[in-house]
């Protein structure tokens, strides 16, 4: 998959600012794209709203996907609860 293609949609960039994460940097320094593919990602089959992650991971490499999407829950989590103090 090529990033540098992907763009930072507005219900993302909303969804980040809502978290009190106000820069990309913030995100990419986090070792994700800034863009919308970690937010779209999902591990649940048949979710409507979200990419499962079998579209981009094969079999093998599932756990890959797996880890980034738990990644991406973990840094937003933080940030929520960071928010919250």
């Amino acid at each position: 998959m090529r990033d540098d293609l992907l763009s930072l949609s507005k219900e993302a960039k909303d969804f980040l600012k809502d978290r009190n994460i106000t820069t990309i940097q913030e995100v990419k320094d986090e070792g994700f794209t800034g863009k919308d593919y970690e937010f779209f990602l999902t591990k649940e089959k048949g979710n409507q709203d979200k990419y499962y992650i079998g579209a981009f991971y094969n079999k093998g490499n599932l756990h890959k996907g797996k880890k980034l999407v738990d990644d991406w829950d973990a840094f937003i989590k933080s940030k929520q609860k960071g928010h919250a103090e």
